[in-house]
């Protein structure tokens, strides 16, 4: 999903003009009604999908125009927070559910017409969740609190200076990483309309700061990584640690991304426990219970904060979870900014571990940049 998101964000950014150093300075306040429905994304999704999704949204931008120099290379990105309430269609089994989001949105302003491209995460509350005696119908979503993942893609008019109306598409998704099952998660897709009342603050020269060279030499790093992991079923059964090791390096592309790969290790207790139950592999447990991978990955940049997504391939057919290909979305943050690629770096990230639409686990990552 986080993959999907970085490449529609670089096609986005790659179709932007340059802004203009004489800024427009804002505060905006919207309201977004949008109608959808629940897509059916596995064959494992067992609640029947009836009726219509709505969402009603309040929504605050700013122009965001305090001088960094990421926000430069991004062409000067809306912050935008909301607060958005979900009714879904077949609320027996799904309820209703409360977000709250923060994000970017990336514009570009013709004349009347403003283009946005916004995504933002959050936190989801769901109202009825799986549960064994009162909704056993909902494989879907394990926990009432989730992560939520939104991303809009629309038009305004500004039918005067400082009021626009607009249409726009929109797929949210909210799931636990797997912290508790079931976690097929729920995805909806949907269009709706906005009406945006701008109040128009004073407004802001930028200079553009001068871009340093970018260095493009490669550096290393070492990582200790920390999950739990739920076997799928049964569901809500007994949590099991993940002790992880990662050898990784990267190559600065360009000012806003970044090419990273290494190797992966994960120790899985579970597995470790099951074997022992069974009395198998005796002295070579470790081993049987260890999975190994190479990867690749890409990471957007934003100062000290990166977005990052990679792409990996089990060597050892048996270690596969249920296909050979794991994949990791998360979010990276390093305690020097990468602009003047440091020695000694201390990196700590947050990576959701998937196999294609399968999540497995939640992890937490200390690492080293030597």
């Amino acid at each position: 999903m986080l993959l999907a998101i970085l490449l529609l964000q670089f096609a986005f950014i790659i179709v932007l003009k340059a802004q203009n150093a004489y800024l427009s300075n804002y505060n905006g306040f919207a309201y977004h009604q949008s109608f959808g429905k629940i897509i059916k994304h596995s064959t494992d999704f067992e609640p029947k999908v009836a009726g219509i999704t709505s969402f009603y949204e309040i929504n605050y931008a700013n122009s965001f125009l305090k001088p960094k120099a990421w926000k430069q290379q991004h062409h000067f990105p809306e912050l935008n927070v909301s607060l958005l309430y979900a009714r879904y269609g077949n609320r027996s089994v799904f309820g209703d559910s409360y977000n709250a989001l923060i994000g970017l949105n990336y514009t570009k302003q013709t004349h009347n017409w403003k283009r946005n491209f916004t995504y933002q995460f959050g936190l989801n509350y769901s109202t009825k969740s799986y549960n064994i005696v009162t909704n056993l119908q909902n494989n879907v979503i394990g926990s009432t609190i989730n992560l939520a993942l939104k991303l809009t893609y629309g038009f305004e008019y500004f039918v005067t200076p400082t009021l626009s109306t607009g249409l726009h598409a929109v797929l949210m998704h909210h799931s636990n990483g797997s912290a508790q099952t079931p976690n097929l998660g729920i995805n909806v897709l949907g269009l709706g309309l906005n009406l945006k009342w701008y109040q128009s603050k004073a407004s802001v020269t930028q200079n553009e700061k001068p871009q340093n060279e970018i260095d493009k030499t490669q550096q290393f790093g070492i990582a200790l990584a920390y999950a739990t992991h739920e076997r799928i079923k049964p569901y809500n059964g007994p949590k099991y640690p993940v002790y992880g090791l990662q050898f990784f390096a990267y190559k600065r592309l360009s000012a806003l991304w970044q090419f990273n790969y290494g190797l992966n290790f994960n120790y899985r207790s579970a597995v470790a426990q099951g074997f022992k139950n069974y009395d198998l592999y005796n002295g070579q447990r470790f081993i049987k219970s260890l999975r190994w991978y190479p990867y690749i990955g890409a990471e957007l940049l934003y100062g000290n904060f990166g977005v990052a997504a990679s792409v990996g391939f089990y060597p050892v057919s048996t270690n596969a979870f249920s296909t050979r290909i794991p994949t990791t979305i998360g979010a990276n943050y390093y305690f020097k900014n990468l602009d003047d690629k440091p020695n000694n770096n201390i990196r700590i990230s947050v990576i959701l571990k998937s196999h294609f639409a399968v999540a497995e686990y939640i992890s937490f990552l200390v690492g080293y940049v030597f």
